[in-house]
């Protein structure tokens, strides 16, 4: 990832991620994936997906 895109994707989530944080903490990075990808579908920008490079290694992994 550009460096640029890194700084337009913070400057873009942080007031959401503020109040997340205070209300869902839980959830955070739930939400995280989610806005990330809306981010990127609203600035028009291309996804490319690496297939088997991420695992998840916990069962459970998105639930308490």
């Amino acid at each position: 990832m550009r460096r640029d895109i890194l700084n337009d994707f913070i400057d873009w989530y942080y007031p959401s991620y503020s109040y997340i944080k205070s209300r869902d903490f839980k959830m955070l990075s739930f939400y995280h994936e989610r806005l990330y990808m809306i981010y990127l579908k609203s600035r028009n920008m291309n996804v490319t997906y690496l297939f088997n490079i991420l695992h998840h290694l916990e069962n459970r992994s998105h639930r308490e």
